[in-house]
């Protein structure tokens, strides 16, 4: 499989590429009243409104760092797209398929952690974007007020 890998402070992560729609710099964000603390805001791609994800809030409570390596990477997911902050979003990796392992300890509040792999000496944790929907889905849906 073929995945788009990055950063998230000194752990690696990867989202298959089949689920990358652009990479895109990261942009002026509008902020979204009431929004889930790693919800940070939306902007507008082609006319889509998306939200997004600070991957680095979400995980870990701290926001991502202002790196020029610093992307959102837009998937989309429900026909809806969903953007992505994260940092050193670099290069595509191969991951073998055969060679993933689960997660060994489940963590409440993190399905979107999927399958270990080992790629060039690291682990490389797979995020599944499906489980990541919800709270931004939520958060542009929520009544104004």
């Amino acid at each position: 499989m073929l995945a788009l890998s990055f950063h998230i402070g000194k752990d690696r992560f990867a989202l298959p590429c089949t689920d990358v729609v652009e990479v895109v710099p990261r942009v002026q964000l509008r902020e979204i009243p009431h929004a889930p603390p790693h919800v940070i805001g939306i902007f507008t791609y082609r006319g889509a409104i998306v939200p997004v994800v600070d991957l680095c809030r979400l995980m870990w409570k701290t926001p991502c760092p202002e790196r020029l390596s610093s992307r959102i990477m837009l998937v989309r997911t429900d026909g809806k797209l969903l953007g992505l902050l994260a940092e050193r979003v670099t290069e595509a990796i191969k991951l073998d398929a055969g060679a993933a392992a689960p997660p060994t300890i489940p963590v409440a509040n993190t399905p979107y952690l999927g399958e270990i792999y080992f790629e060039g000496g690291s682990m490389v944790q797979l995020v599944h974007v499906e489980s990541l929907v919800p709270d931004a889905q939520r958060a542009l849906e929520a009544p104004r007020g």
